[in-house]
């Protein structure tokens, strides 16, 4: 096995490219004003207010970072910063380069959103080759190295099994795959063994592809060194992007916010002096238009708020530098590492939920040359997410399948849906280079068998004691799996019936759940169904619902499955249709009711577990 040609720079940039021009479709807007801040030789600062009445879901602070071209001029600037005065209008600080005059005050313009894929393309076509260290790590036959001399110490990492403690040791190997299905610690065996890196005074950096994963890891970082007795001091683990989880968002954890708050500073003042400036200019253009002369104060008032947002802009680059080069540890996602001011040199990159993480992410990752990389995750799960590209660069979708369909698991033959799968799993394991976790304590042993032998081939231990018996609630009996039979013709991917079906069973296990018991997750294949059962659930405490895309990460002790259509491709396909049924089921502690047309039976997936659930046909 090779390195892919598509790792060399240039043919890597152009597949990149395809792939941004799908990923991120511009906004349109129309530029109703525009103001020049500043002009110099080499770049200009501008304040333009633009109606954009198709921002869809996109929030305002999404194109921070953006673009925005000025159509009429073929000019595109850089934004600063994004101001929401009202529904449909942004005020963006842009910064173009050369002279700004040209760009008239009036006009079409596009908005790019957060825009990490053109600055990988741009890092790629500035390289001369494929770096050394990405040959290092991502080479045939480095994952059948033999371990090193010396293994991490995994005393004082409890609780950790077999197979976890095995995974930590092996982390001073230069790269390794961790495979861990559902329930069996993935993220607490990679905590532990980032805590016995730091235990090494090695700098980490843990990377995943959603701010989610980013922040279940970083609380797991910040318990696992707690139990070794070594808490983390402010600054020591710094979290780059946007925290989601509620644990960081409201503080409870100030500790590992440091970095966060100090930049929220920093950019507050950055904002209100933006403000003040878009005032003085405002009064030095009223007086233009009136043929007066600038009033003397506005004009000095100008020049000393340039220098001060110079200086801030100047402090939020140095601060940033300063944190990653002291932090011990940066947790962040694909999208935000890309972003960085500067390659962060570590001595190991951690990557979570790597069957998700495409190659064009770890390719950049790698070439920042940390002395290891290790990818946690589950390759019957789901795998990246394939940009289907325009017909103008339909001939290097090969290309962009390669860089965005692929993950290491792929790259090293670890694919469910490849020829010759379970023996180089096996060869792997022999060599070290994958460690294989098989003791789950999600779920209750009923449904982890139908997970383990539809997706393990009945390699999984059930390490969770039997958990309570489930109770009987109204319509449904006292069984861990049940199949409903929903009114849907099998056909169509959504049915108004039978989503009406899955919500009443939803609220019913809601309200007869017991205490230890509380969460009902609700799961569907289709954006379309998804989309009427939130309409019918709304926000009803203790409901969640998702697409099993966004599934992936999240368990409820109930989970209630609507499939409208069993047996299309999307389900009923001989490759990824088994990792889909498997991430759904796998969502589920204690109880699965899936509710499906009779058709579900001829599944070649489900259709053979059907006999293990228990069958109940409602009156509708």
């Amino acid at each position: 096995m090779t390195l892919p040609g598509v790792f060399e720079p240039d043919r890597f940039a152009r597949a990149v490219d395809a792939a941004r021009r799908h990923a991120l479709r511009p906004t349109a807007g129309r530029l109703t004003a525009l103001a020049i801040l500043e002009t110099r030789e080499d770049r200009s600062l501008l304040l333009v207010t633009v109606v954009a009445g198709n921002l869809g879901t996109r929030l305002p602070a999404d194109f921070e970072h953006g673009t925005v071209l000025f159509k009429s001029c073929r000019r595109t600037g850089t934004i600063l910063a994004v101001e929401d005065p009202r529904p449909g209008q942004l005020e963006l600080t842009v910064r173009v380069g050369g002279d700004a005059r040209d760009i008239p005050a009036s006009g079409a313009v596009a908005l790019r959103p957060y825009d990490h894929l053109a600055a990988l393309a741009r890092w790629a076509r500035e390289l001369t080759g494929i770096p050394a260290s990405v040959h290092r790590l991502l080479g045939p036959g480095v994952l059948e190295e033999p371990d090193p001399g010396s293994l991490l110490p995994s005393d004082g990492l409890f609780p950790l099994d077999d197979g976890q403690r095995t995974a930590v040791e092996r982390s001073a190997r230069r790269s390794m795959l961790l495979w861990g299905p559902p329930g069996t610690g993935k993220t607490h065996t990679l905590a532990s063994a980032v805590a016995a890196m730091r235990r090494q005074d090695w700098k980490i950096v843990v990377m995943a592809i959603s701010n989610a994963a980013v922040d279940v890891a970083t609380l797991a970082i910040d318990d696992a060194c707690a139990r070794l007795g070594a808490p983390l001091r402010p600054g020591e683990l710094i979290r780059i992007g946007t925290p989601r989880h509620p644990q960081l968002e409201e503080g409870e954890r100030p500790h590992l916010l440091a970095f966060q708050i100090e930049l929220a500073q920093l950019n507050r003042k950055l904002t209100s002096l933006r403000r003040s400036l878009a005032a003085t200019v405002h009064i030095i253009r009223k007086a233009a238009r009136s043929g007066a002369e600038p009033p003397a104060r506005a004009l000095a008032m100008r020049a000393s708020l340039l220098e001060l947002i110079h200086h801030a802009e100047d402090d939020r680059r140095r601060i940033t530098r300063a944190y990653l080069d002291s932090a011990s540890i940066i947790c962040t996602t694909a999208a935000s590492f890309v972003l960085l001011p500067a390659p962060v040199r570590a001595d190991a990159l951690v990557i979570d939920e790597g069957s998700q993480m495409p190659l064009a992410f770890l390719y950049h990752a790698a070439a920042s040359d940390p002395g290891r990389l290790h990818v946690v995750g589950d390759p019957m799960q789901l795998p990246p997410i394939v940009p289907d590209v325009s017909a103008r660069d339909r001939h290097i979708q090969p290309d962009v399948t390669a860089l965005f369909g692929t993950s290491r698991f792929g790259l090293a033959g670890v694919d469910p849906t490849l020829p010759g799968f379970d023996a180089q799993v096996e060869r792997l394991e022999q060599s070290g280079g994958i460690v294989t976790l098989l003791d789950q304590r999600r779920m209750a042993p009923e449904i982890g068998e139908v997970v383990n032998h539809l997706a393990y081939g009945g390699r999984l231990r059930h390490a969770v004691s039997p958990p309570p018996p489930v109770k009987a609630v109204e319509g449904l009996p006292a069984a861990r799996l049940v199949l409903v039979t929903g009114p849907a013709t099998g056909k169509a991917t959504s049915c108004h019936r039978q989503a009406e079906l899955t919500a009443r069973i939803a609220r019913q296990l809601a309200r007869g759940a017991s205490a230890d018991e509380t969460g009902v997750l609700v799961i569907t294949p289709y954006r379309l169904q998804e989309k009427i059962l939130r309409d019918l659930l709304g926000s009803v405490p203790g409901i969640r619902v998702l697409t099993i895309h966004k599934a992936q990460g999240s368990e409820a002790p109930a989970v209630v499955l609507d499939v409208p259509a069993p047996r299309n491709h999307f389900l009923d396909n001989p490759g990824e249709a088994r990792l889909l049924w498997n991430v759904a089921l796998s969502r589920a502690k204690r109880r699965l009711v899936l509710v499906a047309p009779q058709s579900i039976a001829a599944n070649r997936w489900i259709g053979p577990f059907l006999s293990r659930f228990e069958t109940v046909t409602p009156s509708i």
